[in-house]
């Protein structure tokens, strides 16, 4: 490839290593008349922009014998110097990005967790079949690391994972690969509920507030078929195996959750309202609130508040929130609930200082346990 600059001498040539990545980026010529001591010996006078698809490559432009080099190029020759470029842009900026946890690489680290608890695969088998270290694969997996797409895609095929997972996964990968920023991470990919999921069997700790609706960990079978019968043809396009999935999916990750060992903390905040709404039917309403009492009396991890939905000096009034507690060692995540649309996901400092002085709030105006336990009991009677 060959450019001439018209203000100085001419690109002579330019070598371009074999790689399994190619990408375009510009270069800048060296218009070597013009170069000068004060500019690093690259002559910046003029800008004439080159571009070539190029990883790791050698550009040789033709120089003057009074030019100098520094660390990024060296004398070819009396009137050559080659600018050498560094390895391919993807896997650079995997690697700059590493070992900072993020959001999106927690929720992809769990999520190959979850593939990979299925599968019954080895941390060894994995490794193997990606050709990366254990050490490397267990940052991953535990959202500190990265991998490029072509890793990522030969992982997911050899767990197993089906097309939507693949291409869902892949997606995510993209924003693991991203530069960490202090903006609340918004995930617009489809399948965010999974993702919700996958943060909650993270958790250490769960702080849950909900109005008009009870949270997905206290719902019965009952509760969640009829919830998922009224959201389908509504919130996704109306589909058997669709709502089957997702009340499927519901009960399986409620049930791991529920039964996790150490037992995970766990405290709700519900309005009244939900409790008075009949979701199922009279008879599969009663069936619930008999299960939040049992869950009351025998998971001692497990605390139900209930609020009053009219009560004066509630700081959420017209929403529900979730913090996620992930150990000590790791920052709270928040997230705020919606019925559609992105999951926003906010785990800067001062976003989750907020939402657990509104959870504090809503625990204080709530009635206490034991007042809690007596109207849903109550309530089942009445039913």
């Amino acid at each position: 490839m060959s450019s001439v600059n018209p203000s100085g001498p001419p690109i002579v040539s330019s070598t371009v290593r074999p790689s399994h990545t190619a990408y375009w980026i510009s270069v800048w010529s060296l218009t070597l008349a013009q170069a000068s001591s004060s500019t690093d010996g690259f002559g910046m006078a003029r800008h004439l922009p080159v571009s070539l698809p190029m990883s790791t490559g050698v550009l040789r432009l033709a120089a003057q014998p009074s030019t100098r080099c520094n660390r990024y190029c060296t004398r070819s020759g009396a009137d050559t110097v080659s600018i050498r470029r560094g390895p391919t842009d993807e896997p650079r900026r995997a690697h700059m990005a590493a070992g900072v946890l993020t959001v999106p690489r927690m929720l992809l680290g769990e999520a190959l967790k979850r593939l990979r608890a299925e599968s019954a695969k080895t941390l060894d088998d994995l490794a193997q079949a990606v050709g990366k270290s254990r050490a490397r694969l267990i940052n991953v997996l535990d959202g500190k690391g990265t991998l490029t797409a072509q890793e990522l895609e030969l992982l997911l095929n050899f767990l197993g994972a089906t097309p939507n997972q693949t291409r869902e996964l892949l997606d995510l990968g993209v924003e693991t690969r991203r530069r960490p920023t202090r903006r609340p991470y918004t995930d617009l990919l489809p399948g965010s509920y999974e993702r919700i999921a996958d943060l909650e069997s993270m958790a250490t700790e769960i702080w849950s507030y909900e109005r008009g609706v009870l949270p997905g960990l206290l719902q019965t079978p009952e509760y969640v078929e009829a919830i998922m019968t009224d959201g389908d043809g509504i919130w996704w396009e109306s589909s058997w195996p669709e709502r089957q999935n997702r009340i499927t999916f519901r009960l399986e990750r409620q049930k791991l959750i529920m039964d996790a060992d150490p037992a995970k903390i766990m405290h709700f905040v519900i309005t009244d309202d939900t409790l008075r709404t009949e979701v199922g039917g009279p008879e599969a309403m009663t069936r619930q609130l008999e299960h939040l009492l049992l869950l009351m009396d025998e998971r001692p991890n497990i605390t139900i508040q209930v609020l009053s939905s009219t009560i004066p000096g509630n700081p959420a009034p017209n929403a529900g929130l979730m913090l996620v507690h992930l150990g000590v060692s790791l920052r709270p995540v928040g997230l705020l609930p919606v019925a559609c649309g992105p999951s926003t996901y906010l785990d800067d400092p001062a976003d989750t200082v907020r939402l657990s002085r509104a959870f504090g709030k809503v625990r204080q105006l709530a009635m206490s346990p034991d007042d809690s336990r007596q109207l849903i009991a109550d309530l089942a009677k009445r039913n």
